[in-house]
């Protein structure tokens, strides 16, 4: 223990003397040599404190513009994975309609089923050369037909892969990445339906290549995936040769350096983003993680974007700082010394100066970055200096530049009150920051600009100092996005929250809802894809017809578009509006080989600036309502006078009920063949004060909301009945979906239908088929009203898969095809071909088939010559009391 206290004090005494040592020699320089030594740590810990806030700033803008990268790079593979989703979707739901498609699912028709697909299938493969897999399974969950290998099926796939057998037992359409036989790929599934009955499902499979090739087209950026082990049993799949990172193998690599997958480091999992290096090259590497129907990971990407540019230039960027501030530093310090060694008399004026020079320093070390864009000016505002970096992003010479006012960059979007707390923040000796678009020589750019003032000995601005960053690409990346946001991706013209921003700008603002009329038709008959061009093209119309006009359009959706003007006048903008239906009506759409004529319906608002929007939103469906072309939004169609009108109505139904005014009228169907009155369809009204009937238009609704519609339905019911319980005539009552699971009615229908005795003249017209949401309890309405021998009649029949699935689901006897395509086929072939395709069908099903709307002779004439059995309409007669 005595040993090592000896040690101790030897130590303690030696490192002592040292410190002693140094005291004694500080004591000894001369006053010059203190005061060098004082002014040259300063330096030293001056410039080292510069260079390192340089360091970090330099730092932080190089990690925010990676990050910014990485999230483009985000977005890019979500969309490119949504949007692959969405078409697949859209493409399988095609096939599906494919006349005879769901048939041959249904009746197991392998041969039939390929001859029907194959055009399909050559097209999605012309398409996408990554489409590898189309492929239909049975109920069961054995392979009914692979289009990519119709030699192979009947394997009961369903017991290899989990997702098939997830499909069969849900019923629900799922999508994820999956091994399969064939395919290691991205899958999307749909169930396929016959009359509600499950009989099988429709698999796309794509390999994962697609996505990054998607990805290199978006960012020029290339990656690899991986697959879990676990899910690949086939052999064919399984190559031992590649890599594998746990229990995750590579699957595919379209890395332009295929061997920079064997740089990951050792001991990685692929749980998180990476950095990679390989020769001169570095990587930032990010992760994405794949999950399968089940929500579990299925698959990994690695997207590797190469920065070694950025690197390099940040490198090189710091040691220009350092060898700057080195050399700076000597140069300094070799000037006081000489300085200081002519006289002693000058000691004070040299102290004065050295302040005077590290004040001076300092502020110009703040702008040493040779990545930063440097001016000074003096007091007044007039340039005196330029760096080279100036010269590079605003085009002016360092000649062209000094002695000009700094205004000589401002740009006009610029507000003045930026420039008034600008000029009262560095006058009050404070440093002003802020983000600026300054104009250049040539082209505008964006600046986060920081602005300080010089002071003097005594505390006096002499100068100012601004140091800019340009930060141009980084604007244009944030409105790029902000154009993602304010533009409609479908038509490229305005969305609804550009709308929404350019109304809340506005002044006196005025606003015009465009809606298309009966355009589901067009998506139903051509499909979404060819309705989506119709948009496109319409779009482009209205833009044509407005371009002269200073109006906004914008496209909110489906089939709406808006018009809007921020400061209009109310009669122009009216005039203008008015003409924009009646160009688009003499404008046809061609559409495969076709003319479609369009018309539009109108909602003018006139509204403040919080109001305009649903303003004309609800005169658009009171336009649509009553079947108006144009409607005026004003204090008349408020919602309080609405409710005022509901009151009254209120009034009127209440005193109908009790007062027996609610009366049917009938309007005859007529035989095409024989031109018989064969049929008549009964139709409620309600008789006014005046002896006026009234349309249920008027009063159905309301009738809902007072609780009077159960009445109002068995009063037409029981009147129907008794009007026909002896003439042996058929004849139609309209029930509703809501009217069949009332448990009133349907027991009211068959306490009639036993009273009377007289189901078999009786059709029950069921309206609004498109909403149907429980068929099972539809189903067993139907059976129950057929057992005495009632028949069904769908009403407002279109097209499209979901129609004629109600149509087989619903056991029909008759459909009747919608009126707003009867009344134009005299003229728009469009309609032709939509009421064919709709007669051809109902032929094949054994269905008779009535045209409404039949107004005229040239609409009869259509109508017999497309092979339609029964017409009814005003050109025969009119709705009236009497038979």
């Amino acid at each position: 223990m005595k040993s090592y206290l000896k040690v101790f004090r030897c130590w303690q005494k030696k490192h002592s003397f040292k410190k002693d040592t140094v005291k004694l020699m500080f004591k000894k320089l001369s006053t010059k040599s203190k005061v060098l030594l004082f002014i040259s740590v300063l330096l030293f810990v001056f410039i080292s404190i510069l260079i390192t806030n340089i360091y970090l700033t330099e730092k932080e803008n190089l990690s925010r513009e990676k990050e910014q990268y990485r999230l483009n790079t985000i977005t890019a593979y979500t969309n490119t994975l949504n949007n692959y989703e969405i078409s697949y979707k859209s493409k399988l739901t095609s096939i599906l309609t494919l006349p005879g498609v769901i048939e041959s699912i249904k009746n197991h028709d392998r041969l039939k089923l390929y001859s029907l697909v194959k055009e399909e299938w050559d097209n999605l493969k012309k398409e996408n050369k990554y489409v590898k897999i189309l492929h239909f399974h049975k109920a069961d969950g054995y392979t009914l037909l692979r289009m990519h290998n119709p030699n192979k099926y009947d394997d009961d796939i369903a017991s290899k892969r989990a997702m098939c057998r997830y499909m069969h037992e849900s019923k629900k359409a799922i999508s994820g990445f999956e091994a399969g036989v064939h395919l290691l790929g991205y899958r999307v599934m749909m169930p396929v339906f016959y009359n509600s009955e499950y009989i099988g499902a429709i698999e796309i499979g794509i390999k994962p290549s697609f996505i990054l090739s998607q990805m290199k087209k978006f960012s020029n950026v290339s990656g690899v995936i991986f697959a879990k082990e676990a899910d690949i049993f086939s052999k064919k799949l399984i190559d031992k040769e590649k890599i594998l990172i746990g229990k995750y193998r590579l699957e595919s690599n379209s890395l332009n350096d295929k061997s920079l997958i064997n740089h990951l480091p050792d001991g990685y999992k692929l749980d998180s983003d990476l950095r990679v290096e390989k020769d001169s090259k570095i990587y930032d590497v990010y992760l994405f993680e794949h999950k399968d129907f089940k929500g579990e990971v299925s698959a990994k990407t690695l997207i590797f974007n190469d920065i070694s540019i950025l690197v390099h230039n940040f490198n090189e960027a710091i040691l220009k700082i350092v060898f700057f501030s080195v050399v700076l530093f000597f140069i300094l310090v070799l000037t006081i010394k000489f300085g200081f060694e002519k006289t002693l008399d000058k000691i004070d004026s040299t102290n004065k100066e050295l302040l005077h020079s590290v004040a001076f320093l300092k502020s110009h070390q703040l702008a040493m970055d040779e990545s930063s864009i440097v001016t000074k000016s003096d007091i007044k505002g007039q340039i005196t200096y330029v760096n080279d970096n100036f010269c590079k992003v605003t085009g002016y010479t360092k000649e062209e530049a000094i002695g000009k006012p700094h205004s000589l960059l401002r740009h006009p979007d610029n507000p003045k009150e930026m420039f008034t707390d600008l000029w009262k923040t560095i006058r009050s000796k404070k440093v002003w920051k802020g983000i600026m678009k300054n104009r250049g020589k040539y082209s505008d750019y964006w600046v986060d600009a920081s602005i300080l003032p010089i002071l003097d000995d005594n505390n006096d601005i002499v100068e100012y100092i601004a140091i800019r960053h340009d930060i141009t690409k980084m604007i244009e990346q944030q409105n790029k996005l902000d154009n993602i946001a304010n533009t409609d991706t479908l038509t490229g013209l305005g969305s609804r929250y550009k709308l929404v921003q350019d109304i809340a700008n506005s002044k006196t603002p005025a606003l015009a809802i465009l809606n298309v009329d009966s355009f589901s038709q067009i998506n139903d008959f051509y499909g979404h894809e060819k309705g989506d061009l119709v948009i496109v093209m319409l779009a482009s119309i209205i833009n044509s017809i407005t371009k002269d006009n200073d109006f906004s359009l914008y496209h909110l959706q489906g089939d709406e578009f808006v018009v809007f003007h921020k400061d209009a006048k109310r009669e122009d903008f009216i005039k203008d509006i008015l003409d924009i239906p009646l160009q688009v009506a003499t404008k046809p759409i061609k559409l495969d080989e076709e003319e479609i004529y369009l018309n539009l319906t109108t909602a003018i608002s006139f509204e403040s600036n919080e109001k305009i929007l649903t303003t004309a939103d609800m005169a658009l469906k009171i336009a649509k309502r009553e079947h108006k072309s144009v409607v005026i939004y004003s204090d008349e169609i408020s919602l309080n006078d609405e409710y005022k009108n509901n009151i009254k109505w209120a009034k009127k139904i209440k005193e109908a009920i009790e007062f027996d005014k609610i009366i049917p009228v009938f309007q005859p169907i007529v035989n095409n063949s024989s031109g018989k009155w064969e049929k008549y369809e009964s139709l409620v009204r309600l008789i006014d004060d005046d002896g006026k009937l009234i349309s249920p238009y008027f009063f159905l609704e309301i009738s809902k909301k007072t609780k009077h519609y159960t009445q109002i339905t068995k009063i037409m019911i029981q009147k129907s009945f008794d009007m026909f319980k002896d003439k042996d005539i058929e004849f139609s009552i309209n029930l509703t979906i809501e009217d069949i699971l009332n448990e009133q009615i349907n027991d009211f229908i068959i306490e009639m239908l036993d009273k009377y005795k007289i189901g078999s003249y009786v059709v029950f017209e069921i309206v609004e088929s498109e909403s149907i949401e429980n068929f099972k309890q539809v189903h067993n309405f139907i059976e129950k009203i057929k057992s005495y021998n009632c028949k069904i009649a769908i009403d407002d029949f279109g097209t499209g898969y979901s129609n004629f699935e109600y149509l087989m689901k619903l056991n029909a006897d008759y459909i009747k095809i919608d009126g707003s395509m009867i009344k134009y086929i005299d003229k728009n072939k469009e309609a032709q071909l939509v009421v064919s395709t709709i007669v051809d069908f109902a032929k094949k099903m054994g269905v008779k088939t009535i045209a409404e709307f039949v107004e005229n002779e040239n609409i009869l004439k259509e109508v017999k010559k497309l092979g339609i059995d029964y017409s009814q309409g005003y050109h025969f007669r009119a709705p009236e009391i009497e038979l």
